[in-house]
Order: structure tokens, then sequence, then C-alpha cells
């Protein structure tokens, strides 16, 4: 079950879980400025998304009911 793609999966997951934990600690002044921290890290410095991905997903989050930061947290 080990396969060699097994740890680089591992570091991915971690490098993403310690991603939002830092966005987590440093997320305040509401939705807006939860928008341009992930912007700024899942876009400009963690390239993970594209600027189109990223404006497609903020689309869909906006038209989801309920509060913006669980809406984004669900597509990024």
């Amino acid at each position: 079950m080990n396969s060699p793609a097994a740890p680089t999966r591992l570091l991915a997951l971690v490098a993403i879980f310690w991603q939002f934990t830092l966005l987590g600690w440093q997320a305040f002044g509401g939705p807006p400025a939860h928008i341009a921290l992930f912007q700024r890290t899942f876009v400009n410095q963690q390239a993970w998304l594209s600027d189109q991905q990223f404006g497609h997903y903020l689309l869909i989050s906006q038209i989801l009911p309920g509060p913006a930061r669980p809406a984004h947290n669900w597509f990024f």
C-alpha cells in the first residue's frame, strides 16, 4: 500500500492544513478581508488556483445561502 506518491501526498496535505491554520490565526476583518487573504495565499503565493478559478469559486460561494466565510471555505 506504500506507493512512491504517498510521501508527496502526505506533504501536500500537511501544507494545505498548515495554510488553513495560518489563515485561521490571522483572518480578522470579516469576509472582505478573508477573500483578500485567500486570493493572496492560494493564487499569488501558493499558485494552487488561477485567477479565473478563484473568481469562479468566489462567484459560486456568493450565491450560496448563509455567512460568506463558511461558504468560501467549502470551495477553497
